[in-house]
């Protein structure tokens, strides 16, 4: 028997009623290096955090956590149109 009033739990619900703060940062280097065609091209390095903390409670007086991401890559240049992403 299906219960019309019970909701589902609140971790399951779409949006927590919160707001959310961002703030990012974001470092590149590039550095000159050849391609598999012999020719100099530029492969950019990167490290980049975003940081998501909450700034108010949310529904129920759920309060979410905040989550930090870090990200490191490069964009190696197999051709000068073309690369490989790591």
């Amino acid at each position: 028997m299906k219960n019309d009033e019970e909701k589902a739990e609140l971790t399951l619900q779409p949006g927590n009623g919160a707001w959310d703060s961002l703030v990012g940062l974001s470092f590149v280097q590039n550095f000159a290096v050849g391609t598999m065609w012999h020719e100099t091209a530029l492969a950019p390095v990167f490290i980049t955090t975003l940081g998501r903390f909450p700034a108010g409670v949310g529904k129920f007086g759920y309060k979410p956590g905040g989550e930090l991401f870090l990200n490191f890559g490069i964009a190696y240049p197999l051709t000068r149109k073309l690369e490989l992403l790591a």
